[in-house]
């Protein structure tokens, strides 16, 4: 599930840095783990190009 964080930036007197929290299943082995983030990885490469 990908969600995204909402803020009020006029009416907050300190915004939040941005961030992205990640959260696996305990279940999950390194690499499929690796395997996730290298794909996340990837499209943030392809999004900021």
């Amino acid at each position: 599930m990908v969600t995204r964080a909402r803020y009020l930036e006029n009416e907050e007197q300190f915004s939040p840095t941005p961030s992205i929290r990640l959260m696996v299943q305990s279940e999950l082995t390194n690499e499929e783990i690796e395997r996730a983030l290298l794909s996340i990885t990837n499209i943030v490469h392809q999004l900021s190009a």
